[in-house]
């Protein structure tokens, strides 16, 4: 797996090079706290994407309808 390290904004990322091109995964893009706008997020050194990052949270048994 060749690796390959760019800067952006935020900072530094390492994704990966495959056949089908550049991965980066798992790339914060914005922080909020409840009923918040998002700020942005910002890291120091390099960042590892070459990997998916943390699934958001799913409440099971919660139908918006009131209908589980």
């Amino acid at each position: 797996m060749n690796q390959i390290t760019v800067s952006s904004s935020c900072g530094a990322v390492t994704g990966r090079l495959t056949d089908w091109g550049y991965e980066f995964f798992g790339i914060p893009y914005g922080r909020a706290e409840r009923f918040c706008p998002p700020r942005p997020v910002t890291w120091a050194g390099e960042k590892k994407c070459t990997e998916y990052g943390a699934c958001s949270r799913t409440f099971w048994g919660y139908s918006p309808g009131g209908r589980n």
